[in-house]
């Protein structure tokens, strides 16, 4: 069992660690900053020159689309273009979704649930402010309800940033695999 200016210790230590590695991510962090500082007018430009050269391209192919029958496509450059049949988009009024669902229940009696999204889960944060005799009648276990060891840095916004660089280097690491 240790003492209480064991665990003091402990936690001055932890705080350290804990600014070595916010300075560290602070000072990533400014990098960044004058990186994109640097190269994010280029980057708008080169975005800006791209589209303008996208719609002359699209503007060449709609006033040329009868060369465009056979093969109605081509790729050069590493770039695919020519003209192709639309998939369409399916829209309706919010109000009508009640009538819609009848009628797909009506027309198609055996594949309906095909045709329509049938979903019933138990909502987790509802339930748990029902009180634990009403979960028990339900079937519904409470778990993991006793004290537990507690260690939770008041600067989350360190850990956001150094998770999301860690999963970034995780995926680039499984890309050069």
């Amino acid at each position: 069992m240790a003492t209480l200016t064991e665990i003091e210790r402990s936690a001055k230590e932890f705080s350290d660690a804990r600014k070595v590695l916010r300075d560290r991510v602070e000072v990533l962090d400014e990098g960044i900053r004058a990186l994109k500082k640097r190269y994010l007018p280029g980057i708008r430009s080169a975005v800006e020159n791209a589209k303008e050269k996208q719609a002359n391209l699209s503007d060449s192919i709609a006033g040329s689309r009868d060369l465009f029958i056979k093969p109605r496509t081509m790729t050069l450059f590493g770039i695919r273009f020519g003209i192709e049949k639309q998939k369409g988009k399916l829209e309706w009024e919010k109000s009508a979704i009640p009538g819609i669902v009848k009628l797909i229940k009506k027309l198609f009696p055996d594949s309906w649930e095909t045709y329509v999204k049938v979903k019933e889960d138990p909502m987790k944060k509802t339930l748990a402010t029902l009180p634990s005799a009403d979960l028990k009648k339900l079937g519904i276990q409470v778990t993991e309800t006793g004290d537990a060891v507690v260690i939770k840095p008041v600067d989350s916004e360190v850990d956001k940033l150094v998770d999301a660089l860690l999963n970034e280097k995780k995926d680039i690491e499984e890309e050069e695999d």
